[in-house]
């Protein structure tokens, strides 16, 4: 009904429908027939930092390759030119184990770098600086971090597996889930703020796009986030 009474509405969705099939079958395509070697330049995505070295992945637009680093550090934004060969990480050997391989594919990470020469080129701006700075506002001012970045933006990492038991058996792990409730709790604040405001509604519509969006990259472009984005 709703789709008969706003006929761009539902042009619109098929538009992206379309769209996000057609990147999903060229990644599968692309992944399947990566090569085993690579010379290319590849962005810093998201870095880790671990005891002596630096868990790296870097991306090239479409794909993501994980790359341990132990020499100088790298930052967010970093532009490498990468030579050397992708090892593919195998399956699980046990039944209903943990497959690694299936983990990575599901993040589109093709596999490891093993690295014969990179050289820095240049760093640019990328979204991911802004979660980076997020996640070291969290780490810095909250003791309980990881809780607190998996109610507002949904991210998991930190949490571990005892704890994520735990939120399981209580019943309490929808709470972690970012959704339309937590958009609506947001945006609804927001509104409540804006309307003490002296601004015209169409500048407190203009603030709250402005935030969604920002909420969108923050929250890594989450369907959930990006469904009630576009029904707002």
């Amino acid at each position: 009904y709703m789709f008969i009474k706003h006929r761009k509405l539902l042009y619109v969705s098929l538009f992206f429908f379309f769209l996000i099939l057609i990147i999903y079958l060229l990644k599968l395509i692309i992944y399947y027939n990566a090569t085993k070697n690579i010379n290319k330049y590849l962005i810093v995505n998201k870095i880790e930092e671990e005891e002596h070295l630096q868990k790296v992945v870097f991306t090239d637009g479409l794909y993501k390759y994980l790359y341990y680093n132990k020499n100088e550090k790298m930052d967010i934004g970093d532009i490498y030119k990468v030579n050397g060969s992708i090892i593919k990480y195998s399956g699980s050997n046990t039944p209903n184990g943990f497959d690694y391989r299936s983990y990575l594919k599901y993040q589109y990470i093709i596999g490891r770098i093993e690295v014969t020469n990179i050289i820095k080129v240049r760093t640019i701006f990328i979204l991911n600086k802004i979660n980076n700075m997020l996640d070291k506002y969290y780490e810095n001012h909250f003791k309980n971090a990881s809780i607190i970045k998996a109610l507002v933006i949904g991210v998991k990492d930190g949490i571990s597996d005892e704890l994520s038991t735990n939120i399981q058996h209580i019943g309490i792990s929808h709470l972690f889930v970012v959704s339309g409730l937590h958009v609506g709790i947001i945006t609804g604040f927001l509104e409540k703020i804006l309307e003490k405001s002296k601004l015209k509604n169409k500048y407190q519509n203009i603030i709250i796009y402005i935030f969604l969006g920002l909420y969108l990259i923050i929250t890594n472009f989450l369907v959930s986030v990006l469904r009630v984005t576009l029904a707002y």
